[in-house]
């Protein structure tokens, strides 16, 4: 489950961003950062990306993440923005393509840097990319205000951890059953996002 501005700590959960716009995501951030991913694998086995994203009931989060083929280790980056499905405008696609806009930014930033920056991200050492938010941090895209984070955190490993309480804790899904409940009224139908493909 995707890292929440608001939620973090509780076991509220999204409405997952479609697979789809997910790979669409991946694509598009691998083929415009293709050298940099070529630099990086001279220096740690295997580089891709991967996205994780979602839609809470007050917040739209998206990530993207570079890994490494047998490897646990991950840099992910994280843009969260507030968002009511209620309201009108902006939809939710507006605000998701406002948060990708927020990532695009700050990889430029960390990955058209020199070699130096490039190695810090092979080996995880975050203390040393320069103008880094290693907290929430607002910035402004295309009048949203949108928060950044960059931090070392694996999504695949956390849904992993997660799906595994949930399977084998009866008082955790208790739990996650007791929180979901104001979650139930979200309409999926309500949050249609659609990729460049169907336009």
């Amino acid at each position: 489950m995707i890292e929440s501005r608001h939620h973090f700590g509780t076991h509220v959960k999204p409405v997952d961003l479609p697979s789809d716009y997910l790979n669409e995501l991946v694509d598009v951030f691998s083929i415009h950062y293709g050298d940099a991913l070529s630099k990086l694998e001279s220096m740690k086995s295997g580089p891709y990306f991967s996205a994780n994203g979602g839609i809470y009931l007050d917040e739209v989060v998206v990530s993207l993440s570079i890994q490494f083929d047998k490897s646990n280790s991950a840099i992910t980056v994280f843009a969260s923005s507030d968002f009511d499905p209620n309201a009108s405008s902006p939809s939710a696609e507006q605000v998701l393509a406002a948060c990708v806009d927020a990532i695009g930014f700050l990889f430029s930033k960390l990955l058209n840097a020199d070699e130096e920056n490039l190695n810090a991200i092979a080996s995880g050492r975050l203390t040393e990319l320069n103008d880094i938010p290693l907290i929430w941090t607002e910035v402004e895209m295309e009048k949203f205000k949108i928060f950044l984070k960059v931090d070392r955190s694996n999504p695949n490993l956390d849904d992993q951890a997660t799906q595994w309480l949930e399977e084998n804790d009866p008082e955790e899904t208790s739990r996650i059953e007791h929180e979901q409940e104001d979650q139930e009224s979200f309409s999926k139908a309500r949050l249609t996002i659609r990729t460049k493909k169907d336009h």
